[in-house]
């Protein structure tokens, strides 16, 4: 964490084959509950097959590979809540994919 206006946040997360999650849906506060944040990522897309590709590599390209999953690997956050130092974070939640190969037929009636 480097401390600045704004304060500048790194967060790394391991990616193992056998992580339930793609990406984490979190937020930062300070020490007031009050919190604002600008956050990009970095990670991989795995295919149907388990290959991995770097987000970079196949950003524009993901129609060349079959049923991806995006997994975020690092964050970089800029946050600029209350005194830019935070407090804490709060992860309210996760990203999951899933593919299912049965067709239904939807009546736009």
């Amino acid at each position: 964490m480097e401390i600045g206006t704004p304060t500048k946040i790194v967060m790394t997360e391991e990616l193992n084959p056998k992580r339930a999650y793609e990406m984490l849906d979190y937020h930062f506060y300070d020490k007031d509950g009050h919190g604002g944040e600008r956050a990009s990522f970095n990670g991989y897309y795995i295919d149907k097959k388990g290959d991995k590709y770097k987000l970079s590599d196949y950003l524009l390209r993901q129609n060349e590979l079959d049923h991806l999953r995006m997994f975020s690997t690092e964050h970089h956050i800029e946050f600029s809540g209350g005194n830019n130092v935070p407090a804490g974070i709060e992860i309210e939640g996760y990203k999951v994919t899933s593919f299912y190969d049965k067709v239904v037929g939807i009546s736009l009636d």
